[in-house]
């Protein structure tokens, strides 16, 4: 709008400058919802679990630990560690974040820059808006009321926005940084069943003495010393946890140089896991939690 004014009025250097962020910020928003809403999030094919072993591909007890392979009814067939089943999709996908309704897609490994790049510049859209029409507006001392009133409706808007993305972005790098999925944040946190009892809250004795053995015998394999007790815990603590740097680039990207630009990812795991079936790279945990 002020763009559009200083362009009225001559002043092209200015309309340019503010067009110029604008536009920037809403294309590459638009171009990053794009190829979230097309891309793999990530699905986990039949494929990429072939050649387990016959013991693990008889699994039908679905685990809740790190290190094993569980069953899932829906796709009838083994999955991944850190994979989840996506009801709105209906597939397994590795990594799964959760199904956004604004790009009508699950947000998974392959496709979670995308979505992240989508919610970043939707970010700096609306700050850069607010920030024009807070910073200009106090210099037209002749604004036409209704402009008046428009104007400080679309700041309104703003603002609620700000909020809304600042609180969604925030929460999505921070557990990006720390390396862990929304299901399993939400399960610590005692949103999703499985969870550890709460204080005061009781467990059957059989499944917490299953547990601590499934516990002991896959941490007595890891050989790194780091376990941590369900006790220390907690939700914003993850075995997948390599650092800021390479936690980062498992999602974004390995090239530092393409991570705010809504590109392919040249995606690598943390820990340096195995790659499954070839397509898509695993976190390898440095520590065991349930």
């Amino acid at each position: 709008m002020y763009g559009y004014r200083y362009f009225l009025f001559g002043d092209y250097q200015k309309g340019f400058t503010l067009s110029g962020f604008v536009v920037s910020f809403c294309v590459l928003a638009l171009i990053s919802h794009w190829r979230a809403a097309r891309g793999d999030p990530g699905v986990v094919k039949r494929e990429d679990v072939e050649g387990l072993s016959d013991a693990e591909l008889n699994r039908r007890v679905e685990r809740k630990s790190t290190g094993a392979y569980r069953y899932c009814k829906h796709c009838e067939m083994p999955k991944p560690d850190r994979s989840h089943y996506s009801p709105d999709v209906q597939q397994l996908v590795y990594r799964y974040e959760f199904y956004s309704a604004f790009v009508k897609n699950a947000v998974g490994h392959m496709n979670f820059k995308y979505f992240f790049l989508f919610r970043f510049y939707s970010l700096c859209l609306h700050l850069t808006v607010y920030i024009i029409t807070l910073v200009e507006m106090p210099r037209d001392d002749d604004v036409p009321f209704l402009e008046d009133v428009s104007i400080f409706g679309l700041q309104f808007y703003l603002v609620s926005m700000l909020i809304v993305l600042v609180i969604q972005f925030g929460l999505q790098l921070g557990l990006a940084t720390k390396n862990i999925t929304r299901p399993e944040f939400y399960r610590v946190v005692g949103k999703l069943p499985g969870r550890l009892p709460r204080e005061g809250q009781s467990q059957k004795t059989d499944d917490r003495e299953a547990t601590n053995q499934f516990m002991n015998k896959e941490a007595s394999s890891m050989n790194d010393g780091t376990r941590k007790s369900v006790t220390e815990l907690n939700m914003f603590s993850s075995p997948y946890d390599h650092g800021m740097l390479n936690n980062t680039k498992e999602v974004l990207g390995a090239s530092i140089t393409t991570w705010l630009l809504p590109t392919a990812p040249r995606l690598m795991a943390a820990g340096a896991a195995p790659m499954m079936g070839g397509s898509i790279p695993l976190s390898r945990p440095k520590q065991f939690e349930i």
